[in-house]
């Protein structure tokens, strides 16, 4: 147990012991802090569901689908580390698939919003991404969004085909849409809206037709559509539509980690980073692991250099070059998703602008 959760345990403690002889009305109860929560989430690729515990371990479940069992369970113990990540230590694991007692597993968490996790060291695979689970949204949410993955024939170059926009959900109608969605084309060209369905949501799940939406009451959500064909499948990221007010808005230091699908031989696609940027103008280093914080020698400049608030509330567009190549990017900012500034960008590869890369980066100060 770390010394914060030993001294709040010891107060609690405390606490218990003077309300059972001064009573209830003690002064001391009105100091005393709460005992640390769970951190639950969820959200779509399979159907997983994360606990972080607060007594520094984790539970992961995997299912097929919403409709089957569990076939992949993972317990372990997790540290929040200095420098922003996760890092996870496997102690149990049972299922298809199961990895080995002390395999380690990294992760961003924005404590009571979003998780992204890359659950293991290989080379290939995907980041799954989450949210907060179990609640529906109580009032309507105005979101921007992101896509995290994308069907197997997208083209990163395409005019015609949408990568990032804006999502509405009413929360008495039950209804959601997307009510602008862009491409990473040169000129970031609208596809327009589209109607996503009506449904029932239930302990933060709705379904519409073949997609799943992982929705939330603090305004982040997960819409996985055409779940049933992973190779047609896509699943975006939302979280509420802030204004980016001055172009320092994202000045400071992050974590992050970079997804491209078109990485050099060798190199894995889903990388650790830390990343500092002032007035639109980001430089990262990519890291060897997220607990020794050791660099790769590989580094890039995100240059957000488009217009604030375009092509929407919240958007700002520009490039990421790395190795002498670019790609178009555009991301959307939240500077209260939690406690922390959340950015999640996606793009055009540098090395191949027809493969997508997603950026996501999250405030360590």
């Amino acid at each position: 147990m770390d010394l914060r959760r030993l001294i709040y345990a010891t107060m609690a403690s405390a606490g218990l012991l003077l309300s059972g002889c001064g009573g209830s009305n003690s002064p001391l109860d009105a100091v005393l802090p709460e005992t640390p929560a769970d951190d639950n989430f969820n959200g779509p690729g399979s159907k997983w569901d994360v606990s972080l515990r607060a007594d520094s371990t984790f539970n992961f479940t995997r299912r097929p689908d919403l409709d089957s069992a569990v076939d992949l369970t993972v317990d372990g113990t997790y540290v929040r580390l200095d420098s922003g990540f996760l890092a996870f230590t496997v102690t149990d694991a049972t299922g298809d698939d199961a990895p080995s007692n002390g395999d380690t597993a990294w992760g961003l968490e924005v404590p009571d919003f979003a998780l992204f996790l890359k659950p293991d060291d290989s080379d290939d695979g995907r980041f799954i991404a989450m949210v907060t689970a179990g609640n529906c949204p109580t009032a309507d949410v105005t979101a921007n969004w992101v896509m995290v993955k994308k069907s197997s024939d997208a083209d990163a170059t395409e005019s015609d085909r949408d990568y990032f926009g804006s999502f509405a959900f009413d929360a008495v109608a039950e209804t959601a849409v997307l009510p602008g969605r862009f491409a990473i084309d040169d000129a970031f060209t609208s596809q327009g809206g589209q109607d996503l369905g009506a449904g029932t949501c239930t302990d933060g799940i709705m379904r519409v037709d073949d997609a799943a939406m992982y929705l939330t009451n603090n305004g982040g959500a997960l819409v996985h559509t055409n779940q049933s064909d992973d190779d047609d499948s896509n699943i975006i990221f939302a979280m509420n539509q802030t204004p980016i007010v001055n172009m320092d808005t994202l000045d400071g230091n992050f974590a992050g980690l970079i997804f491209d699908e078109s990485p050099a031989v060798d190199a894995s696609q889903v990388m650790p980073t830390t990343m500092s940027c002032s007035l639109g103008l980001c430089t990262g280093d990519l890291l060897t692991d997220v607990e020794s914080g050791v660099s790769s020698q590989v580094s890039f400049d995100l240059n957000l250099t488009g217009s604030l608030d375009q092509p929407d509330v919240g958007m700002i567009t520009g490039s990421l070059v790395s190795d002498g190549n670019a790609g178009n990017v555009a991301c959307i900012v939240n500077t209260s998703a939690g406690n922390a500034t959340l950015a999640t960008c996606v793009g055009q590869a540098p090395g191949d602008n027809s493969n997508m890369f997603n950026a996501i980066f999250v405030s360590t100060e």
